[in-house]
């Protein structure tokens, strides 16, 4: 794995349909990657400060599957504004693909992504507003906004597998939106048509975020929307608690026993009282869930949302320390170098100068922003 040398401001290079982009400031670093801001020069299709990219060397292979994920939603067949109307949501909480490729930057060949640029992040936002608790109408708005964006992500066959409030980000100029973030270890779970068998792997065990991923990561299986919408549950009891039953376990195997034995019960200590029941009842109906069966979505979001009027004493406008976001998939466990099918090569490489490049092109039939 090579690790990245910062990319000088005002840095500039071409995309295959010929935009030309200008770095700007670094805002994100991780272990083989980073985060720019980053502006279109010859295009008045977008904002000063509207994008930001996410580059590494091409070498590394690392931002290969989240790539691959955008560029196969960015494909959707489903009709965004239908399908919103249809479900009653007002917006899809999933990060805009603008570009993706590679180019050469100082004869080294990068891979990269560019996508709106985001606020804060809501560990971040927990962390300063509200020491590392959400109120009940906070939390009841953003996992309802959560349910749908896994929602869209599983009717296009992919899991997201690592779910968390680092991964959840804020509209960088609407703060009552938020955004799930990074498709790093996201996983295809139905190819040709057909659900991935259940085939745990000891090499992949406690894949994702120890203390959020489901149990069938624990053992080594790929993420299905069970095990997305397991993942959410626990990172809602831990908004409204603060912390987990096996908050403080280091050991995957400890943190999984536990797992095993709070679902039998569902033990959830908090003063937000308001939430036990409907929680209850979530992870229940989660827990219930075959490997390749999908949820009512519906359902799981109607639990919550009575319980989002109670947002109305909350400041989103709160001033809040800009923070470095981090590169959560860079030290994440991922499997770069996993082979991911695809029906009938639909996502086959054009190669562009010296490198490979695919070109999701910025202009949508809808906004999904």
């Amino acid at each position: 794995m090579k690790k990245i040398s910062k990319i000088k401001p005002n840095t500039l290079f071409s995309d295959v349909e010929k935009n030309e982009w200008k770095f700007q400031n670094l805002i994100g670093t991780g272990g083989f990657g980073q985060i720019y801001t980053i502006s279109c020069c010859n295009s008045n299709k977008y904002e000063r400060d509207e994008c930001a990219i996410k580059i590494e060397p091409s070498i590394n292979g690392t931002l290969f599957c989240e790539m691959y994920c955008y560029m196969h939603l960015k494909k959707s067949k489903i009709n965004i504004i239908q399908w919103l109307l249809k479900i009653n949501e007002n917006y899809l909480p999933l990060p805009r693909l603008i570009s993706a490729g590679t180019c050469d930057i100082e004869n080294i060949i990068y891979r990269f992504i560019i996508i709106q640029r985001f606020g804060i992040s809501l560990e971040k936002y927990m962390e300063e507003k509200y020491k590392n608790k959400l109120p009940v109408g906070v939390a009841a708005d953003i996992i309802v906004k959560m349910i749908t964006a896994l929602q869209f992500m599983h009717e296009n066959d992919y899991a997201h597998g690592d779910v968390k409030a680092l991964n959840i980000l804020f509209g960088n100029n609407d703060p009552n939106k938020v955004y799930l973030i990074d498709f790093g270890i996201a996983q295809r779970f139905i190819l040709n048509n057909e659900f991935i068998s259940y085939n745990p792997n000891k090499k992949n065990k406690h894949n994702g975020t120890l203390m959020f991923t489901s149990c069938d990561m624990h053992e080594g299986a790929d993420p299905t929307p069970r095990g997305d919408l397991e993942s959410l549950g626990y990172n809602l009891v831990y908004w409204i608690c603060g912390s987990l039953p096996w908050s403080n376990l280091k050991n995957g195997d400890l943190v999984w026993e536990k797992k095993l034995k709070w679902r039998k019960f569902i033990d959830i200590e908090t003063s937000e009282t308001e939430l036990i029941k409907p929680i209850k009842k979530y992870m229940n109906i989660v827990y219930k869930l075959k490997y390749d069966e999908f949820p009512n979505y519906t359902n799981l979001r109607k639990l919550f949302k009575p319980f989002i009027g109670t947002i109305s004493n909350v400041n989103f406008n709160t001033k809040i320390k800009k923070e470095k976001i981090p590169l959560s998939t860079m030290n994440a466990k991922s499997q770069p170098n996993k082979k991911i099918k695809s029906n009938g090569n639909k996502y086959k490489p054009v190669k562009v100068n010296k490198g490979y490049v695919r070109f999701i092109k910025s202009k949508d039939n809808v906004n999904i922003d």
